[in-house]
């Protein structure tokens, strides 16, 4: 009986997280910066697309962080913790998600990063292309690497780069 009680709780449990994401929702981000205002950038730039979660301390990210996080963007400092701390922290967790770092350092902890100043096209920018890149790794998880709807991306996306190259537009033809 306890067997089946578990399976039912992680079936709800899956139920409410996919009920976050809407047809108008491309994801989830999570926003993390003891500055007011460099949270409201962020959510003014990504909540027409994104649902979008905030913190203003480590200790508040890690109470708000579930598994359907698809990116977390952090300030290398909290009020609490640095943000490769909060970062690595959640990943302990089984968390699985793209990290991108506020500021112009490269720091190899983080899969991205959004460069100073901050404006709203580089938050979408930067937060786009980890969405993007977090949606893949999770579809090759589920299916493969060696799948016919990556080999049509990589198709398509070689023939965009050639197109582009020489100055025309891609086409995708199956």
């Amino acid at each position: 009986m306890t067997h089946r009680k578990q399976y039912t709780s992680e079936v709800e449990e899956d139920e409410k997280r996919r009920s976050r994401r809407t047809s108008e929702n491309a994801g989830n981000v999570l926003v993390v910066a003891e500055h007011r205002r460099l949270v409201s950038e962020f959510e003014k730039a990504l909540r027409p697309r994104y649902d979008v979660w905030t913190a203003t301390s480590g200790r508040q990210a890690l109470d708000i962080v579930d598994n359907q996080v698809d990116v977390v963007a952090v300030a290398p400092r909290t009020t609490d913790m640095d943000g490769a701390e909060v970062v690595a922290r959640m990943r302990e967790r089984g968390v699985e998600f793209k990290a991108a770092v506020v500021g112009d350092e490269e720091d190899g902890r983080f899969e991205g990063r959004v460069p100073t100043p901050v404006t709203g096209e580089k938050i979408v920018t930067s937060i786009e292309g980890l969405v993007e890149s977090q949606e893949r790794r999770v579809f090759r998880k589920e299916f493969g690497e060696d799948n016919p709807v990556e080999e049509d991306y990589r198709s398509w996306e070689e023939s965009s780069v050639r197109s582009f190259a020489e100055g025309g537009f891609a086409t995708f033809n199956p």
